[in-house]
């Protein structure tokens, strides 16, 4: 890998780093050799300066490769917080926002499938994440992923984002690597003011349905629930202008 992309010695953002991606290179498996690299950049771009390594022969069905992406200058990209943190690294974000959704421009729809872990048999899994997943209500009409992302991302990693859930148009799902994490978000943005709306954030408990549990699936493009019962919250209230 360039220098240009090799990870600085003080990313110094978040309160606690990704437990699995520790370089800025993100793996990309069980992709349609009819997908270009052209249209795989177009799921990346606004995730910075990246470059796709994919290895084609020709004669495969499937081809797999890394994307390499480069970390911007400090200062570029600053927290919404009057406070020292910086952006990121784009590896991270991507894995949080892009895993299993839809490259555009696909026929039939390809998803992607991303990975901090260079390909192996068995394919090495990311492991789940340490704490349960948020609800957050009452968003910002057309609030993207990214922006979601960006908000929650200065209390810790984010294992994965949705903006755009079947909780509500205005409802998204946040899921943390660290429980603790997740704790001090939900503390500090609970009834938060964010583009003139007070969000609410919520633990996502699963509720036993009919002998089972009733599971949430954040990699899903929406989530479809088995029982019209989609969980218990918090009792934590506020009020919401």
């Amino acid at each position: 890998m360039d220098l240009a992309y090799a990870v600085p010695s003080d990313p110094g953002y978040g309160s606690r780093p990704h437990p699995c991606l520790h370089d800025p290179v993100l793996f990309v498996t069980n992709l349609p050799a009819f997908v270009s690299d052209e249209t795989l950049a177009s799921a990346l771009v606004g995730y910075g300066p990246f470059r796709p390594k994919i290895i084609r022969d020709g004669m495969q069905a499937t081809v797999a490769g890394a994307i390499e992406f480069r970390y911007l200058e400090k200062g570029l990209f600053p927290c919404i917080y009057p406070c020292a943190h910086v952006h990121p690294c784009p590896a991270e974000k991507a894995l949080a926002v892009l895993q299993a959704r839809s490259i555009p421009n696909t026929s039939p729809p390809v998803s992607l499938v991303l990975s901090p872990f260079p390909p192996t048999t068995p394919a090495v899994p990311l492991p789940p994440p340490a704490a349960h997943p948020r609800l957050v209500k009452h968003l910002p009409a057309g609030y993207s992923d990214s922006q979601l992302y960006d908000l929650f991302r200065p209390f810790g990693a984010l294992a994965s984002v949705r903006a755009h859930t079947q909780f509500g148009a205005d409802t998204g799902v946040i899921e943390f690597w660290n429980e603790d994490d997740a704790r001090q978000a939900e503390e500090a943005m609970h009834c938060a003011d964010v583009e003139g709306q007070n969000i609410a954030v919520q633990i996502y408990t699963p509720r036993r349905a009919s002998g089972s549990i009733v599971d949430f699936n954040i990699a899903a493009p929406a989530f479809v629930p088995t029982s019209p019962q989609f969980g218990t919250f918090s009792a934590q209230v506020c009020l919401v202008l």
